[in-house]
Parts: C-alpha cells; sequence; structure tokens
C-alpha cells in the first residue's frame, strides 16, 4: 500500500537500483495533455522497504530516453535524452553526488565532457539511449547510435570519441556454416541478409 501518492509519469525513464533498500527513477515524461506533469527532470527515490515515494532533487537538464551508469566511487553518470517538449538534445552529461556538507545528493554538470557529437542528434538520435558501460579503468565507455566514446568521470569531466561502428546499407550478407565432424547430415549452410 503507498500511503502518499505522488503525480509521475514514468514512460520513457530511467529506474535503476540505488541501494539495497532503493530504486530511483529518472527523467521521464511530458504529459501531452496541458495540465499533465512533465517528469523529464525528474529524480524520484522509492523505497522498496516502508513503499514510499521521496522526491530528490531535480536534473539539470531534461531527459526522455537518457541513461545511466554508477561509478566505481558509486556516484551515478547520466548522459544523452531529450526535452520531449521542444526537441533540445541533452548534450550536457550530468553525475549525482553526495554534498559535501549535507546528507542531501544533488545532481551536478560534467562540463567538460559535454558533446554534441555523441549527445546530439548529428546522424541518429545519438541521445536515445546511449549504451553506457564502466570500464575496469574507471572511465566510462559509451556507444551513441554507431559512435564509440570513452568519458572520464571525474572532476568537470572528459570525452574523446574512440571510433565507430561501419554504417553499412542494403543489409549485410553472409553465409553461416554449421559443422558436425560427427555427421555430415547434420552439417548445414544459411545465407543471411
Amino acid at each position: 500500500l503507498i500511503k502518499k501518492p505522488i503525480v509521475l509519469d514514468a514512460f520513457c525513464s530511467v529506474i535503476r537500483v540505488f541501494d539495497l533498500d532503493t530504486v530511483f527513477i529518472l527523467g521521464g515524461n511530458k504529459e501531452p495533455k496541458e495540465t499533465g506533469p512533465d517528469t523529464q527532470k525528474a529524480t524520484t527515490f522509492y523505497n522498496v522497504k516502508t513503499k514510499e515515494f521521496i522526491k530528490g532533487n531535480e536534473l539539470k537538464y531534461k531527459r526522455w530516453y537518457g541513461s545511466i551508469v554508477r561509478t566505481s566511487d558509486d556516484k551515478f553518470v547520466i548522459v544523452g535524452g531529450e526535452d520531449v517538449t521542444n526537441g533540445k538534445k541533452s548534450t550536457m552529461p550530468e553525475i549525482l553526488e553526495k554534498n559535501d556538507k549535507s546528507e542531501f545528493y544533488s545532481w551536478r554538470e560534467l562540463k567538460g565532457a559535454e558533446s554534441l557529437d555523441v549527445f546530439g542528434d548529428l546522424i541518429e538520435e545519438e541521445w536515445s539511449y546511449p549504451k553506457s558501460f564502466l570500464a575496469s579503468d574507471g572511465n566510462i565507455f559509451g556507444i551513441s547510435y554507431n559512435k564509440l566514446w570513452v568519458m572520464d568521470p571525474r572532476g568537470d569531466g572528459k570525452i574523446e570519441r574512440v571510433g565507430e561502428i561501419p554504417l553499412v546499407s542494403g543489409g549485410i550478407s553472409k553465409i553461416l556454416k554449421h559443422e558436425n565432424p560427427t555427421d555430415e547430415s547434420l552439417s548445414s549452410e544459411l545465407k543471411v541478409m
């Protein structure tokens, strides 16, 4: 039973485990109705034990279809997304960290990692759910559409495009062979496009 109702449109948000008791919902949607909620900047914590929703500090940028990764020092970096109301891309990553003087978490811009190239819309929706993973060296490795990038989330952040996946039109043609050394009658070939 949820005791306190909240207004939340979690469509197109990011949901992650925060700690053993809590999950959080980041970003979201703008309800098309004029009076509907706009939760694109929302940070909402849900305590699974107490069944309570707690409103956190808002994101600095609206994030519809953003992505998040947990860093090696237990912070969270959110990338990508767009403001669904005006189509403006969220090209500035943000990091969630605890304030030195309080127990509250707040979002801070990673200005050195802002990138129109990997979080914009230059080729095809690079902003939409960029795939992001924590690398063994503490950096974040990501894929935005076909662009490969590495981000250092320390300080003001730093991002570098390190490659790309070639775009191929007209399909990929290949013959897949399955060979069974014990029974050749079970071997097969499949042509895929």
